[in-house]
């Protein structure tokens, strides 16, 4: 409740005050926009951003609603927000493991039902989090089961989920492959562990510990509209299994809440301590985020979603105390924009040094 409470300290003012305030920071963005990236509004009805530099916050709206709309987007509008559901269930796996609910090297097949334990598979909980447990990225059989045609994972059930498990053959484990099958199984380990839905646990240990008033698991509130990559109104992502890996929603002022908190977190050490490689020099896989290293000593976290008509991506750095959220209503998305974002108002990584 405390982040929801310092959020609204800092951001809730009036829409002028707010305004004159981030002018500059938007005059910056705009340059960005122009001079780094392809970013099209016409392409992308609209996105809205959401700044934390330690106890400052800004937000600041680009573009509208919809390509019919004059509406901009706000803070407590609804998103999809795809993969970044990962890094959430990466950390209500770990609080969980903090409650000593599991052990997080105990194999996987530990906590899946016993006649679809795959002997072939000897990863831990450990190695599916950090996506270095031989997994594909999805079953090769997801396509062959959907129900709505725009909706990847509508016909997918966990017993189809449990089922390709058991007879999949693993690769190596010591190879970093990212895998949305892997945190859907993760989801099936909650629900054993905690004899509970994932929906329920995710709101006890996120949207309940935090105050996020719209970040659910199931579709709690309307969606703002997204856009397909033909600029058509999509249609919400339906769910039988991969909840815990693309399945949430949330909004921007929620996501700034959550980022103050992990910003602030000293209660979760195998979040910030455990990485492994990827294969790229500047980049490690920590459980749930990405670990980028733009200098030596200078860890920056990120990660991104992206569904049928929404593109979003959070990136953040404990050590500057700094911190960039992006919510697109496009799967076109916003490219790099938010690192871009985040490396100015760290001085192109000067600060801290």
């Amino acid at each position: 409740m405390c982040f929801s409470l310092t959020l609204a300290s800092l951001i809730c003012g009036t829409p002028q005050s707010r305004c004159q305030t981030s002018q500059p920071l938007r005059v910056q963005i705009e340059k960005l926009i122009r001079y780094d990236t392809d970013i099209s509004l016409q392409g992308i009805p609209g996105f809205i951003v959401g700044i934390i530099d330690g106890d400052s916050s800004y937000v600041l709206p680009f573009g509208v609603q919809g390509l019919n709309s004059t509406d901009v987007l706000t803070e407590n509008d609804v998103f999809e927000i795809g993969s970044l559901t990962k890094v959430m269930t990466a950390h209500i796996l770990l609080k969980l493991y903090e409650k000593q609910l599991l052990e997080v090297d105990d194999p996987l097949n530990k906590y899946l039902p016993p006649e679809y334990q795959n002997p072939s598979i000897t990863a831990t909980l450990r190695d599916v989090l950090m996506h270095h447990a031989g997994l594909p990225k999805i079953p090769e059989t997801i396509g062959s089961t959907q129900i709505d045609m725009d909706s990847l994972y509508s016909g997918f059930s966990k017993t189809d989920l449990l089922s390709w498990y058991r007879d999949v053959i693993p690769g190596a484990l010591e190879e970093f492959r990212y895998s949305h099958a892997g945190y859907a199984l993760l989801e099936l380990v909650i629900e054993n562990v905690t004899d509970e839905s994932y929906a329920k646990v995710f709101d006890r240990y996120i949207a309940e510990e935090y105050g996020l008033q719209n970040t659910h698991a199931l579709q709690r509130a309307s969606f703002t509209a997204g856009h397909d990559l033909a600029g058509r109104k999509s249609v919400p992502w339906s769910f039988q299994s991969f909840r815990g890996s693309e399945g949430a929603q949330s909004c921007l002022s929620d996501l700034m809440i959550y980022v103050y908190a992990l910003l602030e977190d000293n209660t979760t050490p195998l979040l910030w301590d455990t990485y492994r490689p990827t294969g790229e020099k500047k980049l490690q896989i920590a459980p749930g985020w990405y670990r980028f290293l733009p200098k030596k000593d200078f860890p920056v976290y990120v990660h991104s979603g992206r569904t049928a008509g929404y593109s979003v991506m959070i990136a953040f750095s404990r050590k500057t105390q700094t911190g960039v959220i992006i919510l697109a209503n496009s799967s076109t998305g916003t490219d790099d924009l938010g690192l871009l974002i985040l490396r100015m108002i760290n001085k192109q990584w000067r600060r801290g040094e």
